[in-house]
């Protein structure tokens, strides 16, 4: 076959054109050639849009301490330069600020995925981090995704499992976070919604802000009672006696337990799907991301959860953990980025 040379990108007629390509904004350029505005979060009918996303359009705030938040509600990141752990052997720098969701997914956020899914994976690409390359979705992913919306909410009640919070109707779990949510659903949600699974390093700069503390709240002196969920301890009996209702709605120790820029649940509540796989951290680096990975492949959960003990709640090496990207659990959920405007 002979060799054709790069494809060029597409061609268009009007400088200053737009035009949605999923839900990535192209504009004409001065070339009049189609480039990704990576500045848009979110493009509907040709045109960016920042707030309300479409996704969100109708759903009622149910979300924080007194059920009157935007559950889907988000909050700008500092980028900069941090020391994950605190190691100076892992700086990392953010070139850029983003946008990372208040509140961990919701079932009733959750719902309009299931609503319009029909087994149809992503285009290949989408959902990738803007400055981490090579990030947007693999079609090799394509056969781990349930084939159709039946599928997915059987996945969803993880086996039966008596923590599983989705329900196929509406009910009074709608401001609960959603779990068993396995890794490749998890990034099909963000990509559908406009966003991207956060990286690690993101994820971190979020949790341990500024200063990197031990708990996203402040540091090692201030423990997790009354700031977090976790223990089984949510419907007020103590661990071993653990239910779905040890696990309330997302944001319920807002504000004492949120992290520095007003992230609700960091640690506690739910583990977090990030984007990267279970490896050694990249050393001093930039907009990175652990990507590279041979089957089986385990990604990066952070945060603890609702039935873990204080320990496993702080921001150590020792709690960094990888899950299979292909196991769902009633611990797991899902928080997305995206970029800001």
């Amino acid at each position: 076959m002979p060799d054709v040379g790069p494809v060029e990108p597409a061609q268009c007629e009007t400088v200053g054109e737009q035009r949605c390509t999923g839900d990535r904004l192209e504009v004409c350029d001065a070339n009049w050639q189609w480039q990704v505005d990576a500045s848009c979060p979110f493009c509907l009918d040709g045109a960016c849009l920042t707030a309300p996303r479409p996704r969100c359009v109708g759903l009622p705030a149910t979300c924080g301490p007194d059920g009157d938040e935007d559950c889907c509600a988000t909050l700008p990141v500092p980028g900069g330069e941090f020391d994950r752990y605190n190691d100076p052997a892992l700086h990392v720098t953010l070139t850029r600020d983003f946008a990372l969701d208040r509140f961990e997914v919701t079932v009733g956020r959750f719902r309009g995925f299931v609503a319009s899914y029909t087994g149809e994976p992503p285009e290949e690409g989408a959902g990738a981090h803007p400055r981490v390359p090579g990030s947007g979705w693999d079609p090799a992913w394509n056969d781990a995704l349930p084939e159709d919306a039946e599928a997915l909410k059987k996945a969803l009640l993880c086996g039966q499992v008596s923590a599983g919070l989705w329900t196929d109707e509406p009910g009074e779990n709608e401001d609960k976070p959603i779990n068993c949510v396995r890794w490749v659903v998890a990034f099909a949600f963000c990509a559908w919604d406009g966003g991207y699974l956060p990286t690690e390093a993101e994820w971190l700069r979020a949790a341990g802000g500024t200063a990197q503390s031990l708990y996203p709240w402040g540091g090692e002196d201030l423990p997790p009672d009354d700031r977090a969920v976790f223990g089984c301890r949510g419907d007020g009996s103590p661990s071993p006696d653990c239910s779905d209702e040890d696990i309330p709605r997302v944001g319920s120790f807002s504000p004492g337990g949120d992290g520095e820029w007003g992230h609700a649940d960091l640690v506690g509540s739910m583990n977090e799907w990030a984007l990267d796989v279970r490896g050694d951290l990249p050393a001093e680096c930039t907009d990175c991301a652990s990507l590279d990975a041979t089957a089986p492949i385990y990604r990066i959960r952070s945060g603890g959860h609702w039935r873990a003990g204080a320990g496993e709640l702080k921001l150590d090496p020792g709690n960094r953990v990888g899950v299979n990207q292909s196991y769902q659990y009633d611990d797991l959920g899902i928080r997305c980025a995206r970029e800001l405007p």
